[in-house]
């Protein structure tokens, strides 16, 4: 067995579990509605409307987002909507493009907006009927449709929706362990998306059954980063605390944040962002334990003069997140030159000894500005591409469901017979606001 490069030993990931979100808001309605809004004016910021309405309703145009279901009562003209799906980053060329391996058409707007479109591809997660009816939810926000509701009231239906996922990921990570939850003596919960403290954490201890001894940590606002944050942290509190089992809850449902406002931001954010939950069960190893993920290093960086790159606030109506067109280039600037050197300076290895590499599947830009940044092909981050392609942008929780993709290939895989295994090093790498580099380094030895 490999003893970790810094001899403090190993956070063992016994157990990984992701969720979909079945019952959350279509983002497609949402992108929908704010993008009828746009057009009564007969302009977008310069697009024309004609052009925008063709671009979209086009047979060959995907509309929308990954994030939703067809209600079973949709007629023939939603079921176009729901069977599309709309990548809103901008390129500056209207060139035939390969994303992830899908052939990809790109489709020049009058204002430079372009249309890069996937194939159609079955739907895999969530609607709440009552956005595309503009029913109301009685009970839950006083009434209100979804474009009237307040802060406060949107933090009321994260919590509705978000117990249930909570719970399930949970049970289901401390099931691939082997754990009881009695044993878990640390809680990290991370979330940008809902704030009701006790209440979003009490499910974990009334319901998946955790200790009231168990220490708890909340983590929130740091944007798509906070998964990375979160394993970054239970890495420390379990080689600070031998003893203690860490379990890592973290749930997004940024669908509940929906607002239809006369801007191009809120339609591509509503296209791009969607929903999800993970969880972890992590315990200390003095060395790698084989068939499991070992993380045995961590590091996070602010990349210098790029406050505007990623913008989380709030205000009185919801949760707010601005992406700045400058982000892909703050990526590309800083991402490499920081892995290299934790690489080198901690772990006396190069970027070519990385065998695996999960990186945030934040877009089709910022995807492209990593792979540029460190040299790296689409087959390199193939599971990121295939999360943003079945699901998009679930803020924290995302770069858990690559991790997950990337255990499900590894599980496939078995050493040589006769022949000791040699670990295959990776690392796994998210962004929270300004831009600051989330990074986790692991270690994988076949069984």
């Amino acid at each position: 067995m490999n003893q970790a490069n810094n001899n403090r030993g190993f956070c063992v990931i016994t157990g990984l579990a992701t969720c979909k979100a079945e019952h959350t808001l279509s983002q497609a309605e949402a992108a929908l509605i704010c993008k009828e809004k746009l057009v009564k004016e007969n302009n977008i910021e310069g697009i024309k409307k004609e052009n925008f309405i063709d671009a979209v309703y086009n047979n060959n145009t995907r509309i929308a987002t990954r994030n939703l279901v067809v209600p079973p009562d949709s007629t023939p003209e939603e079921l176009k909507v729901h069977q599309s799906f709309l990548n809103p980053y901008v390129y500056k060329d209207a060139e035939s493009k390969s994303v992830g391996g899908n052939p990809l058409k790109v489709e020049k707007i009058d204002s430079g907006l372009d249309l890069a479109t996937f194939p159609a591809s079955p739907p895999k997660s969530p609607l709440l009927t009552c956005v595309a009816k503009k029913e109301k939810h009685s009970q839950l926000a006083a009434g209100k449709t979804i474009d009237q509701l307040q802060l406060d009231e949107r933090f009321n239906l994260f919590e509705h929706y978000s117990k249930n996922l909570i719970i399930d990921a949970s049970k289901r990570a401390l099931k691939k362990a082997n754990v009881d939850p009695k044993e878990i003596g640390e809680v990290v919960f991370v979330t940008n998306t809902g704030f009701h403290a006790p209440h979003l954490q009490q499910p974990l201890f009334e319901e998946v059954g955790i200790s009231e001894d168990a220490i708890l940590n909340n983590l929130m606002g740091m944007g798509c980063g906070g998964g990375i944050s979160g394993l970054r942290l239970g890495y420390e509190h379990c080689l600070a605390n031998p003893d203690r089992i860490v379990l890592l809850v973290v749930v997004d449902i940024s669908s509940v944040h929906t607002t239809y406002k006369d801007t191009k931001l809120d339609v591509i954010l509503h296209a791009i962002f969607s929903d999800g939950c993970a969880a972890a069960v992590m315990k200390y190893s003095p060395t790698e334990i084989p068939g499991k993920l070992c993380i045995d290093g961590q590091f996070s960086k602010f990349v210098p003069n790029t406050k505007d790159g990623i913008d989380v606030t709030f205000d009185a109506e919801s949760v707010k997140c601005t992406l700045s067109k400058n982000l892909p280039n703050y990526i590309k600037q800083g991402l490499g030159g920081y892995v290299t050197d934790f690489l080198k300076n901690k772990h006396n290895m190069t970027d070519s000894e990385i065998s695996h590499w999960s990186i945030h599947p934040g877009g089709t830009k910022i995807l492209e500005a990593v792979q540029n940044a460190m040299g790296l092909s689409e087959n390199d981050l193939q599971d990121s591409w295939n999360v943003l392609n079945e699901y998009g942008n679930m803020l924290a929780p995302s770069v858990m469901y690559v991790m997950e993709k990337l255990m499900e290939r590894l599980e496939t895989s078995r050493s040589i017979p006769n022949q000791l295994p040699e670990p295959e090093h990776g690392v796994a790498i998210s962004f929270s606001p300004g831009v600051r580099v989330e990074c986790i380094k692991f270690t994988y030895t076949p069984e």
